[in-house]
C-alpha cells in the first residue's frame, strides 16, 4: 500500500478573514511544554497553517507569539492539541509554500 501525502485541511473564509500562516513541520509535533508527548498526525516536512493570532511581527520578522505560553493550534484545532511552536518553520512567502 502506498503512503499517502499529508493534506492539511482547507482555510474556510473565517480563518483567511484572520489571516493564514503557512507552516512547515521541521520536527515531530509534540504538545507544548511536553516534548514526550509526540502526536503523530503530521509528517516531518509536511505543510499545515495556522491563523495569525499565533504569530507576531517585532522588527519586521514574523516570529511565534510565546508570550501567551499556550503553543499553537493548527488547522482549525482539526488535532485538539496545542502544539510547541519549535517543531515548525514560519513559510514567509507563497513562493516558499509552493517550493515545498
Amino acid at each position: 500500500m502506498e503512503k499517502q501525502e499529508y493534506k492539511y485541511k482547507i482555510p474556510d473564509n473565517g480563518d483567511i478573514i484572520k489571516g493564514v500562516i503557512y507552516l512547515e513541520v521541521i520536527k515531530s509535533p509534540h504538545w507544548v511544554h511536553a516534548p514526550n508527548q509526540i502526536i503523530n498526525c503530521i509528517p516531518i516536512g509536511a505543510i499545515t497553517w495556522t491563523t495569525k493570532s499565533y504569530i507576531k511581527e517585532i522588527d519586521g520578522i514574523t516570529k511565534f507569539d510565546l508570550s501567551n505560553n499556550q503553543g499553537v493550534i493548527l488547522e482549525k484545532n482539526r488535532y485538539m492539541a496545542n502544539f510547541d511552536p519549535s517543531c515548525f518553520e514560519i513559510l514567509h512567502t507563497s513562493i516558499q509554500k509552493i517550493k515545498k
